[in-house]
C-alpha cells in the first residue's frame, strides 16, 4: 500500500491543497499494472508527509 497525494482545490478553504488517497497495487494475471483506492482520506491540512508514511506502513503491516 501506498498513500497518493494530489494537489485539489479545497472548496471550503477556498485554497489549492493536499488531497490524500491510501492505495494498493497490484498485477492482474496477464501481468498488468492496477491500483486500487483503498481509503479516500481527504484534505488533512495538519498531517507532515512523515505522518502520512507512517500510517500508509502501519496499515500496511496490519493487513499483510
Amino acid at each position: 500500500m501506498h498513500v497518493n497525494v494530489q494537489l485539489r482545490f479545497n472548496s471550503a478553504t477556498g485554497q489549492e491543497a493536499p488531497y490524500y488517497r491510501l492505495k494498493e497495487s497490484y498485477r492482474d494475471v496477464r501481468g498488468h499494472v492496477h491500483s486500487l483506492i483503498v481509503l479516500n482520506i481527504g484534505f488533512e491540512p495538519c498531517l507532515k508527509p512523515l505522518q502520512v508514511k507512517r500510517i500508509a506502513r502501519a496499515l500496511t503491516m496490519r493487513f499483510q
